[in-house]
């Protein structure tokens, strides 16, 4: 009789099955990794735009109102997070701030807005999480 060689349909599918669990673990775990780039690359344009207000201020002697008078654009390199500033601060005050984009996956993140003002004090807002959330964000 002839042994005939390959794979069983039993093989076939526990294999199936093997990759499809590692898969439902792994694919959130890379989601993860992701959003936590994406805010750090926010993290890091608040703290770039935060440089430049005190720039700005060493020659205006007061805070930019507009992304536009630090030479920056509002949106992050990854186009994940909006950065604004509070137009109702006072000239010697300021607050930047990044948003998650809505319609962006980026707004699954724990961390969806992040905060820095001209004392370095930095806070965020986002779903709910045991520890503190600023903690967390930065």
């Amino acid at each position: 009789m002839k042994k005939l060689a390959g794979f069983t349909l039993i093989e076939l599918m526990i294999t199936v099955a093997i990759v499809g669990i590692l898969a439902a673990i792994a694919y959130p775990s890379y989601l993860n990794q992701v959003r936590q780039s994406r805010r750090a690359d926010a993290q890091s344009a608040l703290l770039q735009a935060a440089n430049r207000q005190e720039r700005f201020f060493t020659t205006q002697y007061s805070y930019a109102t507009t992304l536009e008078e630090l030479g920056m654009t509002p949106e992050t390199e990854n186009e994940a997070y909006t950065l604004s500033i509070d137009p109702g601060q006072p000239a010697n005050r300021f607050e930047i701030t990044a948003t998650a984009v809505a319609d962006h996956d980026q707004a699954n993140d724990v961390c969806t807005t992040l905060t820095v003002n001209e004392r370095g004090e930095k806070t965020a807002n986002g779903a709910g999480v045991n520890a503190p959330i600023s903690q967390q964000c930065w």
